[in-house]
C-alpha cells in the first residue's frame, strides 16, 4: 500500500468490514475492501474513497460528493458497488455480462445508481455476478448467467443483465454472498445455496455439483448462522455463538482446518483453530480468508469427539485429482476462461 495512502487510511477510524469476493484487510489498522486491480475503503465518517488504477499524484477520488451517507462496499472483479444508509445503491466498473445491472451498457467511470424502486439493504459482488437484498427481504441477482449462480428459472436468463427477483425463497432474506460460480443466501429461518459446487463450495455434499435452484443447507438447519461469506471456490459460516464452519476448495490452506488438511470439503466444517476465540467477520478471498475475532473470557473445554461431532455431518473430501478424474473442473469455464481463449 502507498504510504500516503496509509497515512490517511490510519487517520480515519473504520467500521465494520463488508468483505466480499477478493477482499480482505489490506493494513493491520485499516480494513478496507480490495479487488483485483483496486479496492474500497469505508471510514466511520462515511466518505467513501476508490484507489487503484486511478490513482494520480496522491489524489482521492471520493464518494462522498454524491452527497450520500454509506453503510456497505463490495468489490467484484472489476467492478464496485456502495450502498448507503437510506438504501440506494450505486455501482460502477465493468459490465460485460450485466454485473452492474445496467443493461447494455459496456463500462461505467462513475458510480450509477441501480435501483428496482425499493431501499435496499445488503449488497455482494462475484467475480461476474451480483445480488441485492431490498429492506423487504427480497433477493436479486444479475450478471453472467451460467451454472445457476443467479438462482433464476431458464425463462429469465435472457434478461440477466438487470436486477431480477429470485423466486424459490419463501422467507426473508437477510443476506447474500456472491462467490466466483456460486451464491449463498441467508435467511431468517435457513441458508440457501446454488450455482457451481464442483469443489464443495455449496455445502450439499458429494453428489451436488452445480444447481440453479436454490437449495437449503440442511446440515446446518439446527445452527442460528449470523454471517457468510463466499471466496471464488470456497464459503464461510459464523453461527450465533461465535464458531466458523468452511467448506469447498482446501487449496492452499484457506478453510482454516490446519496444516495437514488440504483436501477439498463438502459439508460445512468447523475450524478447530479458532475454538479459542469468538468469532464476528469473515472474508474469503480467492484464495485466502480474513478473520476478526476475539479470544473467549473463558476457554471451552472441547473433547476431540465433540469437536469431530461439530462437523456438520461428518467430513467428506475429495482430492484435486479425485476431481481431475471425474472430469469436472472443466464445468469451472467462466466469463474470464472465455476472454483468455479468445485473445
Amino acid at each position: 500500500m502507498d504510504t500516503e495512502i496509509a497515512a490517511w487510511l490510519s487517520s480515519h477510524p473504520l467500521p465494520q468490514d463488508p468483505c466480499g469476493l477478493l477482499h480482505g484487510s489490506v493494513d493491520s489498522d485499516s480494513p478496507t475492501v480490495a479487488a483485483v486491480k483496486h479496492f474500497d475503503v469505508l471510514t466511520a465518517d462515511k466518505p467513501s474513497m476508490r484507489f487503484g488504477e486511478q490513482w494520480i499524484q496522491g489524489e482521492l477520488a471520493a464518494l462522498g460528493s454524491l452527497q450520500h451517507q454509506f453503510k456497505q462496499l463490495s468489490a467484484g472483479s472489476n467492478t464496485s458497488a456502495a450502498l448507503t444508509e437510506d438504501g440506494k445503491l450505486f455501482m460502477w466498473g465493468e459490465n460485460s455480462e450485466g454485473q452492474i445491472g445496467l443493461n447494455n451498457v459496456c463500462n461505467v467511470n462513475f458510480p450509477h445508481e441501480v435501483t428496482v424502486g425499493k431501499p435496499i439493504a445488503w449488497i455482494s459482488c462475484g467475480y461476474y455476478h451480483s445480488a441485492f437484498v431490498t429492506m423487504e427481504g427480497e433477493l436479486y441477482t444479475f450478471g453472467e448467467p451460467e451454472y445457476g449462480k443467479l438462482g433464476l428459472p431458464k425463462q429469465l436468463l435472457m434478461n440477466h443483465k438487470v436486477p431480477q427477483l429470485v423466486p424459490g425463497i419463501p422467507e426473508k432474506v437477510i443476506q447474500v454472498a456472491c462467490g466466483g460460480g456460486h451464491t449463498v443466501v441467508l435467511t431468517e429461518k435457513a441458508v440457501y445455496t446454488f450455482g457451481l459446487g464442483q469443489f464443495g463450495q455449496l455445502g450439499l455434499g458429494t453428489f451436488v455439483f452445480e444447481t440453479a435452484e436454490p437449495k437449503i443447507m440442511e446440515s446446518v438447519k439446527d445452527h442460528k448462522i449470523t454471517y457468510i461469506s463466499c471466496g471464488e471456490n470456497h464459503t464461510a459460516l459464523i453461527t450465533d455463538i461465535g464458531r466458523m464452519y468452511t467448506f469447498g476448495d482446501g487449496r492452499y490452506g484457506k478453510l482454516g482446518l490446519g496444516m495437514e488438511n488440504f483436501t477439498n470439503q463438502f459439508v460445512p466444517t468447523l475450524c478447530p483453530n479458532f475454538l479459542r476465540f469468538k468469532v464476528y467477520l469473515v472474508a474469503c478471498g480467492g484464495c485466502h480468508m480474513v478473520v476478526f475475532a476475539t479470544p473467549r473470557p473463558v476457554i471451552e473445554k472441547i473433547e476431540l469427539g465433540k469437536i469431530r461431532d461439530s462437523r456438520i455431518p461428518a467430513a467428506a473430501s475429495l482430492s484435486i485429482s479425485d476431481l481431475t478424474s471425474r472430469n469436472i473442473l472443466h464445468r469451472t469455464l467462466s466469463a474470464r476462461v472465455r476472454r483468455r481463449e479468445r485473445v
